[in-house]
């Protein structure tokens, strides 16, 4: 039973055998008709309480918290329309508006797995690159030498790409371009293609990373975005 439960059973109890005594703690009297109404009252606390203690997937939590809502609603307008009440009214509309603050459900255990497994990932990307076992190089020991070098050299253009996302993604086009064009200059890589740095600026200008090639995305230390089938 979570205290919260506990606190409502034992209010329950006491209402249901004291409630006069509960009454007088607040300085106010109750009268027969109204010493009856708070034994009700204690009876659907105790009721309520039992429920939610075998509540385990917390489904009825919410229905819980709006019960209380609707009694400290009504209680309001038995304080504003029942002279010589208001002191009794306006502690119970309290106590069951603090019954509905800490009503809601407690995450269950299928649940914090369930959304552990399928939520979104932290993005990777955001921080700063993990080194790679084999640097920015590639194994000496391929036996294509243009492969090789090929893939040296999209490895170093991703590392450039990754740079001008760190510094603009989700900026303008324009300085996306201008961070990406510097960024590959100072790799002494060369000017790109317009059209291949327009693709690349769009992607980063939207938030992406421009992917060159999973290689290089691999050699650089980056993993590659999640993606689906379109």
């Amino acid at each position: 039973m979570r205290p919260s439960d506990a606190v409502r059973l034992t209010y329950g109890i006491a209402l249901i055998l004291a409630p006069r005594w509960v009454a007088s703690t607040v300085g106010a009297c109750l009268d027969g008709r109204a010493t009856a109404t708070a034994r009700v009252l204690g009876l659907r606390h105790v009721t309520q309480a039992v429920v939610l203690s075998t509540d385990r997937g917390g489904q009825l939590r919410p229905v819980a918290r709006w019960v209380d809502r609707l009694h400290a609603g009504s209680m309001l307008l038995l304080a504003a329309w029942a002279p010589g009440r208001e002191r009794v009214a306006l502690t119970d509309a309290t106590i069951a508006a603090t019954f509905a603050a800490f009503a809601n459900p407690a995450p269950r255990e299928a649940d914090i797995r369930r959304e552990q497994s399928t939520g979104p990932r932290s993005d990777l990307l955001e921080l700063p690159a993990p080194p790679h076992p084999f640097g920015l190089s590639v194994p000496e020991d391929d036996p294509d030498l243009q492969a090789l070098v090929r893939r040296r050299r999209d490895a170093q253009l991703q590392q450039a790409v990754y740079e001008a996302y760190l510094q603009t993604r989700g900026g303008e086009l324009d300085d996306v371009r201008n961070a990406l064009t510097r960024a590959i200059d100072a790799a002494g890589l060369g000017t790109p293609t317009s059209a291949w740095l327009t693709a690349a600026a769009v992607d980063i200008a939207a938030g992406n990373i421009y992917v060159v090639s999973g290689p290089a995305m691999h050699d650089v230390g980056l993993q590659l975005p999640p993606h689906g089938p379109t």
